[in-house]
């Protein structure tokens, strides 16, 4: 008989976790070069538009990613198909409509959305993983 000693869903978490490091070391280490004699339209246009909420995104995944790491892979699972898509999607929709230009004290940056939208997945996510472990909990007393 086959032993299995990492189960699907758990080689998934790991693949996920070590993308989400890259794209965030790859885009923190290549700042300085990208941007270092760039008109500042092109710094506006490029890195507060993709760059900044890309980084700033695999951070704040990387971390509920290393969480799950330590979990059954059922959580992982369940939290992959049913809590990740929503926030993730709505963090999206709600990115791509602010501008390029905006930030300051009265408008959000594109960054600071993304922040947000990483923040209430990370709550949601622990709200989740709490119930779930509890819930489990429940069914072994």
């Amino acid at each position: 008989m086959k032993q299995i000693i990492l189960e699907k869903y758990k080689l998934l978490n790991i693949v996920l976790f070590c993308i989400t490091i890259c794209i965030f070391f790859i885009l923190k280490i290549n700042y300085n070069h990208w941007f270092q004699d760039a008109d500042i339209d092109y710094i506006y246009r490029v890195f507060d538009a993709i760059y900044h909420p890309i980084m700033v995104t695999a951070k704040w995944l990387a971390g509920i990613l290393a969480v799950l790491l330590f979990l059954p892979s059922r959580i992982f699972k369940k939290w992959l198909f049913f809590v990740l898509p929503l926030p993730l999607f709505v963090t999206l929709w709600l990115v791509q409509d602010i501008s390029v230009y905006s930030g300051g004290v009265l408008y959000i940056s594109r960054a600071q959305m993304a922040e947000n939208g990483m923040i209430a997945l990370s709550v949601v996510s622990l709200i989740f993983i709490c119930a779930h472990l509890f819930l489990d909990w429940k069914k072994k007393k």
